[in-house]
């Protein structure tokens, strides 16, 4: 009887809801066949472009090499409904929290990453 499990090794990371990523690896090396997403029918189109661009061309994209990034489409005919200003909004925005390289502990990151956001939303 085949037994069929469907996961994604980078949701596996979420250690805190109880995810073991180690355990998602080792399942998928003893399958005797993987399958991989090709179209995204929920996530935004320019989403799904900024993420393929971000992280398609990158090696070790998430410093383990079992883990890859496959590129994949958005559900044909999708629209970008996310608006800023009257227009279509970036798939991505990324944000330096230092410019300096300065490394935050991450107690501070909870408590100051709210305030960053908050003010990037509103500038």
């Amino acid at each position: 009887m085949p037994l069929v499990l469907v996961g994604d090794p980078k949701q596996s990371i979420y250690g805190f809801r109880g995810a073991d990523v180690h355990a998602y690896l080792d399942a998928g090396r003893q399958a005797a066949s993987r399958e991989t997403l090709q179209t995204s029918y929920r996530s935004d189109p320019r989403l799904v472009e900024a993420l393929n661009a971000l992280f398609g061309g990158a090696t070790d994209p998430f410093a383990n090499p079992s883990i890859a990034y496959h590129a994949i489409a958005a559900k044909p005919g999708a629209v970008t409904r996310l608006q800023l200003e009257g227009d279509a909004a970036p798939g991505l925005h990324l944000s330096v929290l230092s410019e300096d390289g300065r490394m935050y502990a991450s107690a501070e990151l909870h408590r100051e990453l709210p305030v960053l956001v908050a003010n990037d939303i509103v500038a």
